[in-house]
């Protein structure tokens, strides 16, 4: 993880990148134009890179929701000439630690989980995990750096309420989700039923996916 993204940040870059403006939110339907001005990011410049730090809590077993894992991770997703998402996360079950490693570079993506810094449990790839990372790597966008969504590979529905319907292209891999807003124009989740869970890597199962949003803040 560390080499990799020590890499893409040494690379060299082009000018400064210019002004997110009303202009460029004009290819955007309402609800979506109202959440990324809502953001602050009109008049800022336009998002190239997105480095994240997250500390959460897991529930490994849905049927011990009390038996949970405490998680740090570290993320990097770069929108220039290639889409990455790199996401890298450490914790410890039993005392045992572990580390798990998304890497999403060109078409395909890959989810490993090491033990103990000495063996892989996990190993996933292939065309569900190709799936399930441009989920993610939407959502990404959706929640992390809207100011990208005018300008991804994305197609909107006509508009429902407070709701709207996307279909997101990457690398060759296309995506559904919805978005649900509230009446300031906030949104408040992303649902998909495009995503698949493997505990293993080896075995997928789709099952619905959603990220409720609240206490938005500055």
């Amino acid at each position: 993880y560390h080499a990799e993204i020590a890499d893409r940040l040494n690379r060299p870059t082009s000018d400064a990148p210019p002004l997110l403006t009303e202009g460029d939110l004009a290819r955007l339907p309402p609800l979506v134009a109202t959440y990324v001005r809502r953001t602050g990011a009109v008049g800022l410049p336009r998002v190239r890179d997105v480095a994240v730090t997250w500390e959460g809590t897991m529930v490994l077993d849905p049927k011990k929701p009390n038996e949970t894992l405490r998680t740090i991770a570290v993320q990097h997703n770069f929108h220039g000439a290639e889409t990455a998402r790199i996401f890298f996360m450490e914790g410890a079950k039993a005392g045992i630690p572990f580390q798990g490693l998304h890497r999403y570079v060109g078409e395909h993506a890959r989810f490993q989980v090491r033990v103990a810094q000495l063996f892989d449990v996990v190993d996933g790839r292939g065309p569900e995990m190709d799936q399930s990372e441009t989920v993610t790597l939407f959502n990404d966008v959706c929640l992390l750096a809207p100011a990208l969504l005018p300008f991804v590979d994305v197609s909107w529905e006509p508009e429902d309420g407070r709701s709207i319907r996307a279909r997101f292209t990457n690398a060759g891999h296309t995506i559904h989700a919805t978005l649900h807003f509230d009446a300031a124009g906030d949104l408040v989740d992303f649902v998909s039923e495009d995503r698949f869970q493997s505990p293993d890597g080896k075995v997928y199962v789709k099952y619905p996916w959603s990220t409720p949003m609240h206490e938005y803040a500055t």
